[in-house]
């Protein structure tokens, strides 16, 4: 795991920043495809080991439902 992946995680833990299991490889295809873009390898590392959940986050199980928020989230990710 990338130190920067690691860091992310702790900042959230410590926060208590509720977090969902991470995205499985085909269900990070399936956003990457719907939204015509593509996580960064940290990003994409850190989505699969866990997602954070609740207000402010981008719920990426449910994309359709929260299309809007998640056309913003993808236009202005980390490259």
């Amino acid at each position: 795991m990338s130190s920067l992946v690691e860091e992310a995680l702790k900042v959230l833990y410590a926060a208590k920043v509720p977090l969902a299991p991470g995205l499985s490889p085909r269900q990070l295809e399936d956003v990457e495809e719907q939204f015509s873009f593509g996580f960064s390898p940290d990003h994409a590392r850190f989505l699969s080991l866990a997602m954070p959940i609740g207000p402010g986050w981008v719920d990426w199980l449910r994309p359709r439902r929260n299309s809007e928020e998640a056309r913003l989230a993808a236009r202005w990710r980390v490259v």
